[in-house]
């Protein structure tokens, strides 16, 4: 585990990319939620934009969000799906991208419209899955970006490892 966090610290510019990729993607794909508000409060004069935009989300418009991500999220997680060692946690990646679809099918199987609203605790998971997948995406995304380490520096750190744990057992 140690190897991929400093794999994943390792480059400042899969960082910014990725940053990059996430902010413009977040604030493109949520614009729809915004223009909803503001074009259901010139068409209904009584609610404020704020209170519309909350509506819509208390009604579950970000699982619709985070199912919109869902695919991008699969995808990252099994692209070289044929090397999959070469990138070991990304088993553990699409097992928290998949636990929280379950939630969001429920949802739409519950209420396929998103029209009446959902109790807090569905709301305040909506958040969470979506701020999950956000981070999902972003690791993902840095990974995606970062060069594997040639296979000679790899050799050399698993073969110091072992002169190591020889020296310890008593060799010379």
């Amino acid at each position: 585990m140690k190897f991929w966090i400093r794999q994943f610290l390792s480059d400042r510019n899969a960082h910014r990319l990725a940053a990059e990729e996430v902010f413009f993607v977040c604030v493109i794909s949520l614009t729809p939620l915004v223009v909803l508000a503001v074009i259901d409060q010139m068409h209904a004069a009584g609610l404020e934009v704020s209170e519309l935009f909350w509506e819509a989300i208390g009604a579950g418009q970000l699982y619709l969000y985070s199912f919109a991500l869902l695919g991008t999220l699969f995808w990252l997680c099994q692209k070289e799906h044929e090397n999959l060692e070469r990138f070991s946690p990304r088993k553990y990646l699409m097992f928290f991208v998949f636990v929280p679809s379950i939630l969001i099918f429920v949802i739409y199987a519950l209420d396929p419209t998103m029209s009446k609203p959902l109790r807090p605790a569905f709301v305040t998971a909506s958040f969470v899955v979506y701020l999950l997948y956000v981070v999902l995406y972003y690791i993902l995304l840095v990974f995606d970006h970062i060069e594997p380490p040639p296979v000679e520096q790899g050799l050399q750190e698993e073969a110091n490892i072992l002169i190591d744990d020889y020296e310890q057992v008593g060799g010379q």
